[in-house]
């Protein structure tokens, strides 16, 4: 089922690329989009998937089962440390809002489930006795006094005209789009996807002058991180996150805003 929430004038929007947060991260990265979120107060921020990492489920099957799910507690837990930090801001705000009868700020906050939250999907189906009230896909939704909507994986919203899932399909065998432009060829509308870290973007128009934009929105990782793929791999990355301006219909105008950007304004 396909969530749709169209507003009837523009909005804009945070898009939020897969962070992959992990049990030893320093979090810093969740601290300045906090910061950005406050200063900005988008109207709708879309996370894209792969926020938890999930690294214990990874390959699992070549670890004892003992071993995995001592370490899937750490990996959800991770998860829910950067959404804390992201929203610490927001909540304090509110607070004081609340306190002084003032406007509070409430966000439209689109959370899509990735391939790396989906391994505790396959973890569960292939182990269905260590599911539990404790342990299933549930985790996954905040802890935080906020409101927001979960897309599972492969799922989709489609929120002020624009597509977004943690990635799109090319075709019958379920491959993901490897382009921009073959995400709005394929689609024939507005979409944003995650998943390949990198940056890609394309834009058309129909000939009644509607908007129709592609944008693969690349990664969110601090600054410093060093992935398993080595230095080629970490090069072609792209690390930051994207604010879309305006959004109706499909339209919008687009301000990339870089993690090593945020690092240079917000870290202390």
């Amino acid at each position: 089922m396909t969530l749709t929430l169209n507003a009837l004038n523009p909005r804009n929007h945070l898009i939020i690329p897969d962070s992959h947060a992990e049990p030893d991260d320093n979090f810093r990265r969740y601290d300045w989009l906090g910061r950005f979120i406050m200063e900005r107060r988008p109207e709708v921020i879309v996370q894209l998937g792969d926020m938890w990492d999930m690294g214990s489920l990874c390959h699992y099957d070549k670890k004892s089962k003992s071993f995995v799910t001592r370490n899937i507690e750490a990996d959800i837990n991770a998860g829910h440390e950067a959404e804390a930090r992201m929203f610490a801001p927001i909540l304090k705000f509110n607070e004081q809002a609340r306190k002084y009868k003032h406007k509070t700020y409430q966000p439209l906050y689109i959370k899509i489930l990735g391939n790396h939250e989906a391994r505790l999907d396959r973890f569960l189906d292939e182990n269905p006795q260590l599911e539990s009230a404790s342990l299933n896909m549930d985790v996954f939704k905040t802890r935080l006094n906020i409101k927001e909507h979960v897309i599972d994986f492969k799922a989709m919203a489609v929120v002020d005209g624009v597509a977004y899932s943690h990635y799109f399909v090319s075709g019958v065998m379920g491959r993901p789009v490897a382009s921009a432009r073959a995400l709005i060829t394929k689609k024939c509308m507005s979409a944003t996807m995650g998943h390949v870290h990198t940056v890609d973007v394309a834009s058309t128009t129909k000939p009644t002058g509607e908007a129709i934009r592609g944008l693969i929105a690349g990664s969110f990782h601090d600054p410093d991180h060093e992935s398993f793929a080595g230095p080629q791999v970490d090069n072609i990355w792209w690390n930051g996150l994207f604010m879309k301006h305006d959004v109706f219909n499909g339209g919008y105008d687009l301000e990339e805003i870089s993690a090593k950007r945020l690092m240079k304004k917000y870290e202390i």
